[in-house]
């Protein structure tokens, strides 16, 4: 299929990576062109050197970006990709942007008869590296069976979550639940640091038992080691945990612990660690 794949960043890169060594014609466009020319050098594929010909003739145009500012740009913007797309082809979104943008561009897709899908990733880069992502999706469940055949080549699993914005919300809860994991996380390792034990030896022990998590298993021996390459930065996990937080102010819910990291990580922010790892 001919596809247009608009943001290589830590997610996308790989996405578009898997699509295009499944034989379909991916054309490319990110920001910044270093990350394009790194990317058709590791994959086949063309880069465009704008976003009208990543999206010219394309059946199907992906996109993953940093947040709604930067999706509603490209999408809904005067040289915005909705304006240039034909009717027919399919908008598949992999950012993590609030319901109220993905609703916007819902609206605007559909008077242009543009399949929409909202369709977050969760695995981070190893998940993504190894074809192994969570996809939630919203959208008709026509669109979501279009896109599950290229699902298939980067995820290992993928689930339609209902209509326009069932994806959105899917996602913000998916990061309440992992970033409170992480946080127990991050104060017990520290915890086994104070006492002197062995922490790797106790992460082993851990691991088979009632504390064990995917937070634990990826991110634990990485913790210890106090390597902070970016899997996924401080800055788009605190971009997340504000659009929860807005999200739940809007459902009139309290979330204390979300509240907590989010103030924490806006810390880590202000410190100058916007682009190390959480």
């Amino acid at each position: 299929m001919k596809i247009g794949f608009i943001g290589l960043g830590i997610m996308g890169y790989p996405i578009a990576g898997h699509l295009a060594q499944a034989g379909h014609q991916i054309t490319v466009f990110n920001r910044s062109p270093d990350k394009s020319a790194r990317w058709v050098k590791q994959y086949p594929g063309m880069v465009a050197s704008n976003i009208s010909a990543a999206v010219a003739d394309a059946e199907i145009v992906f996109t993953c970006v940093l947040d709604d500012k930067a999706l509603k740009e490209i999408t809904l913007g005067r040289l915005g990709i909705l304006h240039q797309m034909k009717p027919g082809s399919l908008l598949i979104d992999h950012s993590t942007i609030s319901k109220d943008t993905c609703l916007k561009i819902n609206a605007v897709a559909s008077s242009k008869k543009i399949p929409f899908l909202d369709a977050p990733v969760s695995g981070g880069k190893i998940a993504a590296d190894a074809g192994k992502l969570t996809i939630m999706a919203g959208g008709t469940p026509a669109a979501y069976q279009q896109a599950v055949p290229l699902f298939q080549l980067y995820a290992s699993s993928y689930e339609w979550m209902g209509v326009s914005g069932s994806g959105c919300l899917a996602k913000m809860a998916n990061q309440i639940c992992a970033i409170a994991v992480l946080q127990g996380l991050a104060e017990g390792l520290r915890f086994i640091e104070a006492t002197g034990l062995d922490g790797q030896q106790l992460l082993k022990v851990m691991l088979n038992g009632s504390a064990q998590s995917r937070q634990m298993e990826q991110r634990g021996p990485r913790m210890l080691q106090k390597d902070f390459k970016p899997q996924a930065s401080v800055r788009i996990c605190l971009k997340d945990l504000n659009i929860c937080l807005k999200a739940a102010k809007k459902l009139g819910l309290q979330l204390p612990s979300t509240k907590v990291s989010q103030r924490l990580f806006k810390k880590l922010f202000d410190h100058g660690m916007a682009d190390m790892d959480i």
